[in-house]
């Protein structure tokens, strides 16, 4: 479990001149209990040389994801705030035999418990889990492909598991670690057979959005359902929510899943048709009659009861599923992950296990702020009424109830990154980088240029001008 505590006697172990500072004193003591032990284990800190501890080399590879250009701007910069002395190629090999304890960190940070909600609890739910998988490429003529396999606890607001893998591992649920009495919301990849078996094996329910050629199903009678027969015959107008009980499997397998349907508006359906057109158009395929009509529903299918599920929540349920679209959007926007630029398959996974270890524990703060903000607007609304004679008390909250509204996740997202990059980057002054100047010549006239550099033959060549007039 992580720590979550002030542990002094860790801080003061890798606080040292320029490390007093939030990094010390915010990040450390988030991290999980014998870390430093985990990184040895794993080989990420076999040996010391300018580096002091496993707390120094988180500092370092993290800067290289979200502060820094390069492994020798890295360089440099450890030189500037005091936290190492070493080689670009020094701190490019330490990231490489990083990746396995970055990946543990991550783990580590992500199962911390969050808060369950008293009416999910009674419902028999431990998490409403929104499952999803994003891609991202690297730079170079090759592009390397990683997929980024997603699950957002939608209570907790954060994300619970993250599992990096290469383009050839398919998306599917089996990838995650199910408890019982979660809940997950998925997209039509995963409306296969298979799916829910699995997810009810875990003692847990499903819910997601329908593909009838990979989910076949039979009525109560054991005859094929087709759906787009029994909406015609519904003759719903927009809005109007259809739904029927379904079975999926054969004899001993058999199970009972609800197929809900609402009819879209004519802009909702336009929509929906353009995007499929411009999708058969990419692949080269031609569309049926069928999907352009099935393109006018919101189809869904789940293991849900009814008793304990509405089919209008179940609709609004998959609905929100949208919304691990928008943490794609902000983790690829706001860390600049449209594309890796690493080119080297060593390079691109550490690089992305930490900059996903990053965002988690940028989600924690986050998270500190959501909790404070709700305090703060309990505290005015409990808040008891003085009589008009008597003067008012200092107010004992900061909110202000004029300003309210919807809390911008996408505000709290930026600020935390920023927050986030500053802890990492630290400080250093003028004085201290004239100082380090003899350390720092090493970076600064390197000698990797494969032609000569103008700028420099000009000065040079005016000096010698300049030396002959006088």
């Amino acid at each position: 479990m992580p720590h979550t505590t002030h542990d002094t006697t860790r801080t003061k172990a890798c606080a040292s001149g320029f490390h007093d500072d939030d990094w010390s004193r915010e990040i450390l003591p988030r991290l999980p209990e014998q870390f430093d032990q985990r990184a040895k284990d794993l080989k990420a800190f076999e040996r010391s040389r300018e580096i002091n501890c496993a707390g120094d080399l988180l500092r370092g590879v993290l800067a290289y994801v979200f502060t820094v250009h390069s492994f020798t701007h890295l360089a440099m910069w450890s030189v500037l705030i005091g936290l190492a002395d070493v080689s670009a190629n020094d701190w490019r090999k330490r990231l490489r035999k990083a990746c396995a304890w970055g990946q543990w960190l991550l783990e580590q940070l992500l199962c911390s418990e969050a808060a369950l909600a008293p009416w999910v609890v009674r419902e028999g739910y431990r998490r409403i889990l929104l499952v999803d998988a994003t891609h991202l490429t690297c730079a170079g003529p090759k592009g390397m492909v990683y997929r980024v396999h997603t699950a957002f606890d939608l209570l907790a607001g954060r994300l619970t598991q993250l599992k990096v893998t290469d383009k050839y591992e398919a998306e599917r649920l089996e990838v995650f670690d199910l408890q019982t009495g979660d809940l997950v919301v998925s997209d039509a990849i995963n409306s296969a057979g298979e799916r829910f078996q699995w997810v009810k094996d875990q003692g847990a329910d499903l819910l997601v959005r329908l593909n009838p050629k990979t989910l076949p199903m039979r009525d109560e009678q054991g005859k094929v359902v087709q759906v787009v027969s029994w909406l015609k015959s519904r003759r719903a107008p927009v809005g109007r929510v259809c739904s029927q009980q379904v079975w999926i499997g054969q004899d001993s397998s058999r199970m009972r899943l609800r197929l809900i349907g609402v009819r879209l508006s004519d802009e909702q359906r336009r929509r929906a048709e353009r995007r499929k057109k411009s999708e058969a158009s990419r692949r080269q395929r031609a569309l049926s009659g069928e999907t352009l009509y099935l393109a006018g529903w919101l189809l869904v299918v789940t293991t849900l009861p009814q008793e304990g599920w509405s089919d209008q929540e179940v609709l609004s349920l998959s609905r929100s599923r949208w919304h691990i679209e928008l943490i794609f959007k902000r983790i690829k926007q706001l860390l600049g992950l449209h594309r890796l630029r690493s080119t080297t398959a060593a390079t691109a996974l550490p690089t992305l296990v930490f900059v996903l270890l990053g965002w988690a524990l940028m989600e924690q703060e986050s998270s500190q702020v959501r909790l404070a903000m709700r305090e703060a607007v309990q505290s005015t609304q409990h808040l008891p009424e003085m009589p008009s004679w008597q003067p008012k008390a200092s107010a004992t909250s900061w909110w202000q109830a004029n300003l309210s509204g919807p809390l911008s996740e996408w505000m709290v997202a930026e600020i935390g990154v920023d927050l986030l990059g500053q802890q990492i980057r630290g400080c250093y002054t003028a004085a201290r980088y004239r100082a380090c100047l003899p350390r720092l010549q090493r970076f600064l006239c390197s000698g990797h240029r494969h032609r000569s550099q103008g700028y420099s033959q000009a000065c040079a060549w005016l000096g010698e001008r300049v030396t002959e007039l006088r």
